[in-house]
């Protein structure tokens, strides 16, 4: 189902996707890696953020 979402969103031809998980949560932060969003840093409220930049 992810990786629909990121196709529909990839046919709109953006920058990037960025998305943010909770550093406790290794599971998220599993599941995002292997559909190759890569951190780079936290939101002003904490959540690691990651993206997947085109």
């Amino acid at each position: 189902m992810v990786k629909a979402i990121i196709k529909a969103i990839e046919e709109l031809k953006p920058k990037a996707i960025h998305i943010g998980y909770c550093d406790e949560n290794k599971v998220a932060q599993q599941f995002y890696q292997k559909l190759g969003f890569k951190e780079y840093g936290r939101f002003d409220w904490g959540d690691i953020a990651a993206s997947i930049v085109y």
